[in-house]
């Protein structure tokens, strides 16, 4: 709470009971002092300061040049990270009273305009990745002659890796070499991300210069 003093009372400064005085733009100002919370750490507290890490943790992994990629427009009144953020939060559950990200249910990233992927194939056979366009997406004329990537998520592990290795959309597969850490039997699953190039020049430019045309439907 915040008042503005009577000039009768003079030019105030400092605390007296429940209130601080200052003075600003030549008016006495009166604020009510804020109380002590006796306990910072309460479970509720700690459970959103953990899920708030393990969403940054997440975010780290892409780099200013991908984040560039997933987001070809800049979304409106935060940066790229922060929009990469509100994604990710917004697929959380509470499992036993902890609050986490429910990593199957991130499907899409970024704000490139949405098309039907259809059912997307990723398993990890002996530290190799390996990925498959749906049959319907592979024969889409008006995708076909485009390259593709893909953000792989490591629902085990709560990791995510975009690899800058591409394929032609009518080929429609993709080898990715896993990180050392992530194991087989780890639940994977792909977010297949069609860029605006014909060309696979991803081994040349590198992300940031290239962007995303279409991305999945968020079901």
């Amino acid at each position: 709470m915040t008042k503005v003093q009577n000039p009768i009372i003079g030019r105030s400064k400092g605390s007296a009971g429940g209130m601080t005085f200052s003075k600003s733009l030549g008016k006495n100002i009166m604020r009510a002092k804020a109380f002590e919370v006796n306990n910072p750490k309460t479970a509720a507290q700690t459970t959103q300061r953990n899920f708030f890490i393990q969403v940054s943790d997440l975010v780290a992994n892409f780099s200013p040049a991908q984040l560039r990629t997933l987001f070809p427009a800049l979304p409106k009144g935060i940066t790229r990270r922060n929009a990469l953020f509100k994604q990710i939060a917004a697929e959380n559950q509470t499992v036993d009273n902890v609050k986490i990200v429910k990593l199957a249910d991130i499907l899409t990233l970024g704000n490139a305009p949405t098309m039907d992927f259809g059912t997307t194939t990723c398993t990890n056979n002996a530290g190799t990745i390996a990925v498959g366009l749906d049959a319907a997406v592979k024969a889409n004329v008006s995708v076909k002659d485009y390259y593709f990537v893909v953000v792989v998520v490591n629902e085990t592990k709560s990791g995510m890796i975009m690899p800058a290795v591409t394929a032609k959309v009518e080929t429609g597969e993709l080898s990715i070499t896993a990180p050392d850490s992530w194991e087989t039997s780890d639940t994977i699953h792909a977010i297949p991300l069609i860029l605006d190039d014909k060309e696979g020049k991803i081994a040349l430019v590198g992300y940031g210069t290239l962007s995303v045309a279409n991305r999945p439907e968020r079901i």
